[in-house]
């Protein structure tokens, strides 16, 4: 019997149920799902505006009044996102590539977050495009660039 006790308490370690939507979970997800509930609550509810955003399903028309140099900006970005990127790098870079438009970084950073967001600001610049498909990326970027 204690055998069985010492492999139930391990089995314990690993799984269990989850108070959200009882399905049986890794212990070491179980925070990372009852957490995302929690964000989401938090979000929806207490957030201000100024920290929500979604990625916008079609160019927003406030795209059509970027400059030619921040469309610049948006196609060398295209031209560089096959690569292998680390967030962190790809954010430096960001900086980087706007310097070589002569754009500042309000106006290189509106232009990616207009695009995407139809807001002049957002979450880091390099994580949000990394995190979405790159044909995506590619596809709106250029949209606006031509």
């Amino acid at each position: 019997m204690t055998e069985f006790f010492k492999e139930f308490q391990e089995f314990r370690k690993i799984l269990c149920i989850c108070p959200c939507c009882n399905d049986i979970v890794r212990v070491s997800d179980l925070h990372l799902k009852t957490k995302g509930k929690v964000s989401k609550t938090w979000l929806d509810k207490y957030a201000p505006e100024s920290v929500k955003f979604t990625v916008q399903e079609k160019l927003p028309e406030n795209a059509r009044k970027l400059n030619c140099k921040q469309k610049e900006f948006l196609k060398k970005i295209t031209q560089e996102i096959n690569k292998n990127w680390k967030a962190e790098e790809f954010q430096k870079m960001l900086y980087e590539w706007r310097k070589e438009f002569g754009i500042s970084s309000k106006d290189a950073f509106s232009a990616i977050y207009t695009v995407l967001l139809d807001k002049d600001h957002g979450p880091k610049a390099g994580w949000l495009i990394l995190s979405l498909d790159k044909d995506f990326i590619k596809q709106r970027f250029l949209s606006i660039s031509s």
